[in-house]
């Protein structure tokens, strides 16, 4: 006689992957921290964006203006402008607009990657990822606002905020301890 028909699998339902929790099979406290070195030069990556992205946005319109001015030509010869220098009430509102958006976009991009992303640029490449205590990256918008207040926390009492990395046990810096987030190298 033939077999018995076999029972029909258990319906399960699937499995939903949810893209801020970490694929990688090992946990938070397996993973190596980052070190004080890498995030300083993950830092100075982020700083020569930001410092080209802004200088373009806001120098290159300021010395434009110089120039037309005749400022430029008088600084480079030594010799003082030979008319008085006007400036626009047009001028002071583009540079002020200028000067807003320039420090938009820098909280921006610095909220922003690790809300998004799991790290700012400079981070993502020389391979660091930001967790929260929990596991979760990218962090999310509160966690990495947080972060930015222990960025000017740190900023204010002479950046020992930044050199706790080097000295603590899980590599965390001021901000670090303000968000509950970790720094972990990813390869």
């Amino acid at each position: 006689p033939p077999p018995p028909p076999r029972p029909a699998p258990a319906h399960r339902p699937p499995e939903v992957v949810h893209a801020s929790r970490p694929s990688a099979s090992r946990p938070l406290s397996a993973k190596q921290p980052a070190g004080f070195w890498i995030r300083l030069l993950a830092y100075v990556i982020d700083s020569l964006i930001l410092g080209i992205v802004n200088g373009v946005l806001v120098t290159v319109p300021i010395l434009a203006w110089m120039s037309e001015e005749g400022l430029l030509q008088a600084a480079m010869s030594g010799v003082a402008p030979s008319q008085p220098v006007r400036v626009e009430p047009l001028y002071i509102a583009v540079f002020s607009i200028l000067v807003i958006l320039s420090i938009a976009i820098s909280i921006f991009y610095v909220i922003g990657g690790p809300a998004k992303k799991g790290g700012t640029l400079g981070k993502r490449m020389l391979g660091l990822r930001i967790y929260t205590a929990d596991g979760v990256t990218p962090i999310g918008w509160g966690k990495s606002f947080l972060r930015l207040i222990g960025y000017m926390v740190s900023g204010m009492i002479f950046y020992i905020g930044f050199i706790m990395i080097a000295f603590t046990d899980r590599k965390r810096g001021l901000h670090d301890m303000i968000a509950g987030t970790y720094v972990v190298k990813e390869r």
